[in-house]
């Protein structure tokens, strides 16, 4: 299984003071196989990063956490900057990139998420490194099982002590549900 964290703010970020470099070498260091640099309404810390991972085995994903009339949505292999603040729009860009996306700290910070909304998404956070409540048991209950979302766990990281105390375990060696049967 490697573990990667795909939600964290570098410097970029209006709330973060990360470096990019250092960011990939912490994650590195903890024994992480990936990350995604996701700041606050950009892409530039989550491209700054990758251009400072010189390890082919470790992998950083561009992304960018965009702040909509609902709260937070997080996207991840971004290739171009998100322009929309309305969250339909949003997530059709994510797609239109050939990205993921997914309701971040799904208890906080958001209001009015839609059942529409919801339908659109990918995934939905179910624990955040951040938060010091666990809310696993009630994410999937009102998020992940009715609308067949996937769940991801994150650190949410601003500071270098963050990074990857919390990650989503993935098995490469499965990459896909039709890959088991």
């Amino acid at each position: 299984m490697a573990r990667f964290d795909l939600h964290m703010h570098s410097r970029h970020s209006f709330d973060g003071i990360m470096a990019p470099s250092h960011i990939v070498g912490i994650a590195r260091r903890r024994g992480l196989a990936g990350i995604a640099v996701s700041d606050h309404n950009t892409i530039a810390g989550g491209v700054d990063a990758a251009a400072a991972n010189h390890d082919p085995n470790f992998v950083v994903i561009i992304g960018a956490e965009i702040q909509t009339e609902v709260g937070d949505i997080l996207g991840l292999f971004l290739t171009r900057e998100i322009a929309s603040r309305h969250s339909l729009e949003v997530v059709a860009d994510i797609h239109d990139q050939g990205g993921i996306a997914i309701l971040p700290h799904p208890y906080a910070y958001h209001q009015n998420v839609t059942p529409e909304l919801l339908q659109q998404l990918d995934g939905v956070e179910i624990y955040n490194g951040r938060d010091k409540r666990d809310y696993s048991a009630q994410t999937y209950a009102d998020y992940a099982n009715p609308y067949g979302l996937a769940t991801v766990a994150n650190s949410d990281a601003h500071l270098y002590w963050e990074i990857g105390r919390a990650y989503t375990e993935l098995d490469l060696d499965r990459p896909d549900a039709a890959a088991s049967e």
